[in-house]
């Protein structure tokens, strides 16, 4: 299901500016059930066994969305953006939503478009990013990386495919999965970059800065936490200079063990080198990762806290200002619960 979320502020002329409150509104866009309406139920009789269906039991285990980039930077039009869901298979499904696009009913907004197969267990976990690839910030590489229950991570180049999504006509897609487009190889992958289970991923700039350097900071079942700096390298043609080939080189990797005293659930990152993570055992903790321009990296422990929240399951985080810029973090798991960090 897709929704528009926005922050209202409701104005009363009896309050000051800062005193009027802020609502969130939500519309609902569009909606999509399951991949393949006809096989929810279907059976097949053969001579030995019956074989159920193999489709309808899938779940959709995690999702990002993002606003595609064309290559020098540049956003497309509002009403356009790209899903992708990780399924209990092992595939990732790469949905465009067209707010615009005017159907009779809310699925004919959503419309699957490519299909990524590389692991071969259950995806987590799922993170996107664009990253700027020179100084003047007009080329940018969109990657998603997808955590799987076996502890590998997949890192995927979705920048051509981006782009193809916006310039086509999205009515020519339709909705039947079969046709799709079937991406198998990712960039590069890390296998076992966790004992078991990739809980939770998330995604930043280098916090030195330098163009084509991009942070990984995962979190799973084995309690451990992961930061990997890596940096982006092109090939380019001779003459018109577009990039032939997108690869990406891993320079440095730290692993906490026991960061927490249990399963990492939640782990959030900015581009300052901020990282939080959140766990089941009722903490929430905050690192600080150093990168200075080399392949060295380096990460301390910043700050912490108890979660009242039990069972915690989701983290994110926001800067805001009170006269200052504070750090506001959100722990979900049977209720939510607020930390600021000052």
């Amino acid at each position: 299901m897709a929704w528009r979320i926005e922050w209202m502020q409701n104005i009363d002329c009896n309050l000051s500016s800062e005193e009027h409150p802020w609502e969130i509104k939500t519309t609902f866009l569009a909606a999509m059930g399951r991949m393949d309406k006809r096989d929810v139920s279907k059976t097949w009789n053969t001579e030995k066994s019956i074989i159920g269906s193999k489709t309808s039991d899938q779940r959709c285990m995690a999702i990002a969305g993002f606003v595609p980039l064309c290559s020098r930077g540049d956003t497309y039009p509002s009403g356009h953006c790209v899903a992708l869901t990780a399924m209990s298979e092992g595939s990732l499904k790469v949905i465009i939503l067209d707010s615009a696009r005017k159907s009779d009913d809310t699925f004919g907004r959503m419309l699957p478009v490519a299909e990524l197969r590389y692991h071969v267990r259950p995806i987590l976990s799922l993170a996107t990013i664009a990253v700027p690839v020179d100084t003047q910030l007009n080329n940018s590489v969109i990657f998603a990386c997808s955590g799987a229950t076996n502890g590998e991570i997949g890192i995927w180049n979705l920048t051509e495919l981006s782009e193809f999504v916006l310039r086509a006509n999205t009515r020519g897609f339709g909705n039947n999965l079969d046709n799709l487009p079937v991406i198998k190889k990712p960039v590069t992958s890390i296998p076992l970059a966790h004992h078991s289970g990739v809980n939770s991923l998330a995604l930043a700039h280098g916090p030195s800065g330098m163009p084509g350097r991009f942070i990984i900071s995962s979190g799973g079942d084995d309690q451990s936490l992961r930061v990997t700096l890596l940096s982006v390298d092109r090939a380019f043609t001779s003459r018109s200079q577009k990039a032939l080939s997108v690869s990406v080189i891993m320079l440095r990797t730290l692993v906490i063990d026991f960061a927490h005293g249990s399963s990492i659930k939640g782990v959030w990152m900015n581009h300052e080198g901020m990282v939080a993570t959140t766990s089941n055992d009722q903490r929430l903790r905050v690192w600080a990762v150093h990168d200075d321009g080399s392949s060295e990296l380096s990460i301390e422990s910043f700050a912490g806290s108890f979660v009242e929240s039990p069972e915690p399951e989701a983290l994110d985080a926001c800067s805001i200002f009170h006269g200052k810029n504070v750090l506001r973090f959100v722990v979900a798991g049977r209720g939510i619960q607020i930390h600021d960090l000052i």
